[in-house]
């Protein structure tokens, strides 16, 4: 399966960059009241795209479990907090931030086939179609670099544990 998607051009006015940490929750919820905003009180993205990493230690395997670990917390925040990986919230914070349908991608940094099989499975409780390890044509040929493409989000549902 080829890996395209059709998107429309984005507006500068649909574009509100955050700078933050993302595991701190005040970050999650400057997010939520951003899409809250354009898509109402109980509105959700079609689409969410997590490019972060933390700073780099300098071990390659360290680096690559951080991301990872920022790519479930990502995931995590998608599909509904208090669905995934054992993790809970209180009230909105919960709450799926991803459409019924929906696009969830997410860098990550190869780090072992068990723990790319891991978030595999994790998302396949979640979407209808996951491709790991997607490598887009501009990456650079040596990188560690990787992609998580999740697809059709079914909406609440199954634990991940």
């Amino acid at each position: 399966m080829p890996l395209s998607v059709s998107l429309p051009s984005l507006q500068s006015s649909t574009v509100h960059p955050i700078v933050g940490d993302f595991s701190d929750e005040r970050t999650q919820r400057e997010i939520r009241k951003i899409v809250a905003a354009h898509r109402g009180q109980e509105g959700a993205a079609d689409i969410i795209l997590s490019d972060m990493a933390s700073n780099f230690t300098g071990d390659k395997m360290t680096d690559a479990l951080r991301t990872l670990s920022l790519c479930e917390e990502a995931m995590a925040f998608s599909v509904g907090r208090n669905n995934c990986f054992g993790l809970t919230a209180d009230g909105d914070e919960g709450r799926p931030m991803l459409e019924r349908g929906g696009v969830f991608v997410c860098k990550y940094f190869m780090c072992g086939r068990e723990n790319e099989e891991e978030i595999r499975d994790a998302s396949a409780s979640y979407f209808g179609n996951v491709r790991v390890g997607v490598k887009p044509p501009s990456s650079r040929k040596d990188s560690a670099e990787r992609y998580l493409l999740a697809m059709d989000f079914r909406g609440e549902g199954s634990t991940i544990v």
